[in-house]
């Protein structure tokens, strides 16, 4: 008698480069934040607080995330990557941090970041998109 499986046995993806993850999400949560209006309130008080999300654009972000099968990260992760960012962090790094806080793996580290970045920090996507492509 054989063993019923009604689900296939899991398979590990193949490993690929993070940087086509990061560039897409740039580009895909443009075109979101394109149509919403982008507010954030600042604390000018201190130089490290991270800028609230606006309510509209959290959720959006949020969105982007479920819709590519990334539940465990909320818009505080997405904040926590451009606080990272204006601390001087570079790409492997926050790559690295995601992985061990949220339990990603690198494509969705990668995408993670690329629509933080555009959602909540647009002053630093050239700085992602050029770290990306060049770890190529």
């Amino acid at each position: 008698m054989t063993d019923f499986q009604p689900w296939p046995a899991p398979v590990a993806p193949p490993s690929r480069p993070v940087w086509p993850y990061a560039v897409v999400a740039v580009m895909l949560f443009v075109s979101i934040a394109a149509i919403v209006a982008v507010t954030m309130v600042h604390d000018s008080s201190s130089s490290s607080s991270v800028p609230a999300p606006n309510p509209i654009l959290a959720s959006s972000f949020e969105d982007v995330l479920h819709n590519e099968g990334i539940w465990n990260v909320s818009a505080d992760g997405g904040s926590e990557v451009c606080r990272e960012l204006r601390h001087g962090s570079h790409l492997f790094p926050i790559v690295a941090s995601l992985q061990s806080v949220y339990t990603l793996n690198e494509h969705d580290a990668g995408f993670v970041i690329g629509a933080a970045t555009v959602a909540f920090c647009p002053e630093y996507v050239a700085q992602v998109k050029a770290e990306a492509i060049a770890a190529g």
